[in-house]
């Protein structure tokens, strides 16, 4: 979440960004959105971690998971992400 923060940040030229995530326990009827307060050591922490494994990437040392299917009562809800590497390249 810092990372999404941090763009919609930027993107939007805000200083506040408030964020949220769902907690999605074994029983579907006990999920819950819950805030989440983002402070300044977080964030810079999840930047600096972003920049090392885009470096990484980029000299091909660190790959995306293959066949990372998600299997539980969520998965009809974010079986779109098994398709999102159609759309990358990585170079």
């Amino acid at each position: 979440l810092p990372l999404y923060a941090e763009f919609v940040a930027r993107k939007f030229g805000v200083k506040k960004v408030s964020c949220a995530y769902f907690t999605l326990p074994e029983a579907v009827s006990n999920a819950d959105l819950k805030l989440l307060e983002i402070d300044e050591e977080t964030r810079n922490s999840a930047l600096l971690k972003a920049e090392e494994i885009a470096e990484k990437i980029s000299r091909r040392e660190f790959a995306p998971a293959e066949n990372s299917k998600l299997q539980s009562n969520f998965a009809p809800y974010f079986d779109f992400a098994d398709s999102i590497s159609d759309f990358l390249e990585y170079e």
